[in-house]
This record gives C-alpha cells, structure tokens and sequence, in this order.
C-alpha cells in the first residue's frame, strides 16, 4: 500500500495550515489542527477548543491514514508518487467519497492522465454556509494549480 511522501505532506500541510485554537473554516465548518473537521478525544469541535501540537500531528495522522486508504483503493491503475500525492491531498481537502465520484479520479483510471490532471481544478468552489451555494474560492483555485502541478511536474510547494 502506498503512502504519502514526505515532500507530500509537507505540501498537504501547507496547504492545510496548523492552528492550534478551532475556527471555522470558508465553509463554517468548526476545524482544528492541520484541517480536522472531526471529534477530537470524542468530542466535537467547538469556539474556544484548543489542542496541543503534538496532537494536532496525531490527528493529521489519521486523516492522512484515511486519505491515504481512499486513494490506493480507488485507483485501479499504476500511479506515480507524485500523482499519489496530489490525490491525497484533494481526497484529504474533499472527503474520499467525493473523491471516489471526481472527474479526476475517473479520467485517470480510464488512462487520461491529461484530463485527470486538468480535472483537478474542478474543485475550486465551497459551500456558503449562508446560502447554501456553491462559490468560487481564489484559495482553493489557488490550492488546486498547486495540486495540479503536483500531479503533472512533481512541483511540490511546501513553505
């Protein structure tokens, strides 16, 4: 089974950030850490949460861990490690099951490896928490050319 590398996660967490204190993220939704959106130690996310750093590194483990399993059994081809990379950080960034229905994903398996690279891009949009709409976002646009390149070039932009 195939792991992200650390020139990967590196980006991932780039990409990602590290705030030790909760926020709600573009979409409103309650994160900490390198992007965790889940319970922490059972309980849920909440204004004023704080973590350590050594447990954010705990949590950016098992979210990887679970980037990492959707991506290798998506994909039903051979995959660079650079191409593994930027899957995993869209699957992290996006949930493995709307990475399992992508554009990106299906192009590749079917060999188009052009278009599952453009298809990348796609994701650039969130969810108002307002309106309930999908909305273009410049960060995320700007996270997916980094992806793109990722998967294309081997570009890894980690700081």
């Amino acid at each position: 089974m195939r792991e992200i590398s650390i020139d990967g996660l590196r980006a991932l967490q780039y990409d990602e950030g590290d705030r030790l204190t909760a926020y709600k993220d573009g979409a409103g939704i309650w994160t900490i850490g390198t992007g965790h959106t889940g319970k922490v130690d059972g309980v849920p996310i909440r204004a004023g949460m704080t973590i350590t750093k050594a447990k954010s590194l705990e949590l950016l483990r098992e979210d990887v861990r679970i980037a990492e399993n959707g991506v290798n059994y998506h994909v039903k081809r051979a995959i660079t490690q650079q191409q593994f990379d930027a899957f995993v950080n869209l699957a992290f960034n996006i949930g493995v099951g709307a990475f399992a229905g992508s554009t990106a994903l299906r192009e590749f398996n079917k060999g188009n490896t052009k278009k599952a690279g453009e298809a990348i891009g796609y994701w650039n949009k969130l969810r108002n928490p307002r309106t309930k709409q999908l909305e273009f976002s410049q960060g995320l646009a700007n996270r997916r050319v980094r992806n793109r390149r990722m998967f294309e070039r081997g570009e890894y932009v980690t700081a």
